[in-house]
């Protein structure tokens, strides 16, 4: 087990430097100039230049990637000419808020998820799990942020049962909550393509599992059906949906981007918007660079888990 956590740990290098290469590039294709946003349309030839030699921009690319990198090694993300702040302080904090979100739309839909397609798969061909399934088909195509602004037409400016957006309140804030009644439709925005295909895939493993010899063992002796559904069957089938719902966080991370704009919530990806649409490549190469590492980083971390659980697994090691 030791020796496959430090191969996968190892195995993240080389994905991370390619993240790096990726998001660097990825902002040099943003159309426009950076030191012209800055400046502004009256800006003189000389000032622009003048900005551009500053920034960094007349160097080659290899020559900006090169101090760029070196620069993130050092925890410097780089300095925002448009906010004329440090990105770090500006991204950190917005980085724990969405981090929050993701969390919370997280449990949202392995709790939900998994309770519709294990409770599908016991009443299977019933009518529960026909309209179930039906729903999670439904759910699995609607963009993210059609859903934030139903929710948000429905339970906030129709019915008033939560607010329409931010993380407090802005005239009394604090308490958690305030934190959660902000939190809750934003959470179930982001999780709800992610509900469809958790449920999904719980009810395909929970069958397989119920058709098991073993099972049908456990039911020969007159074990309750409760029993053996939760304690045996859902037990077994959790690995593969571990595994899923691992791959979802990376969904779930750019889910909660569109949420965050939608809910005007303090997010990394209300700020990403801001700065895509100023060109502020610093803070838009400093966004996406610590959203790419965090998946990357949870999807280890989930397979390292999955190996874990599975004795299977740790057996093939």
């Amino acid at each position: 087990m030791i020796k496959y956590v430090t191969g996968r740990l190892l195995s993240m290098i080389p994905v991370l430097i390619g993240v790096t290469i990726v998001v660097f590039l990825l902002a040099k294709l943003i159309p426009g100039d950076p030191a012209q946003s800055i400046l502004g349309a009256d800006a003189t030839p000389e000032a622009i230049d003048a900005l551009r030699e500053e920034m960094g921009l007349n160097d080659s690319i290899l020559s900006q990637y090169g101090s760029w990198l070196i620069n993130i090694l050092q925890g410097d993300l780089g300095f925002s000419y448009t906010l004329s702040a440090d990105i770090a302080s500006e991204l950190l904090p917005r980085f724990i808020n969405t981090l929050i979100l993701t969390a919370a739309s997280l449990f949202i839909c392995i709790v939900v998820g998994v309770f519709l397609g294990a409770l599908s798969a016991i009443k299977n061909g019933r009518l529960f799990d026909k309209v179930s399934m039906a729903i999670a088909m439904i759910g699995a195509s609607i963009p993210v942020f059609w859903i934030a602004l139903m929710l948000m037409w429905v339970f906030s400016i129709q019915i008033n049962l939560f607010p329409v957006g931010g993380m407090y309140n802005m005239r009394n804030p604090g308490g958690l909550f305030d934190l959660v009644s902000h939190l809750v439709l934003p959470a179930f925005a982001t999780a709800t393509v992610s509900i469809a295909v958790i449920a999904r895939l719980s009810r395909n493993t929970m069958l397989e599992t119920l058709q098991k010899d073993y099972i049908h063992y456990f039911h020969s002796f007159g074990i309750a059906d409760r029993k053996i559904n939760i304690r045996h069957a859902l037990r077994n089938s959790l690995p593969p949906i571990i595994n899923i719902a691992g791959l979802q966080v990376g969904y779930i991370l750019g889910g909660a981007l569109f949420s965050e704009v939608v809910f005007n919530w303090p997010g990394i990806g209300q700020q990403l918007y801001v700065a895509i649409t100023s060109n502020d490549y610093a803070m838009i190469q400093g966004g996406i660079l610590l959203i790419a590492i965090s998946v990357v980083c949870i999807n280890a971390l989930v397979d390292i888990l999955n190996v874990a659980l599975s004795p299977k697994l740790r057996d093939s090691l």
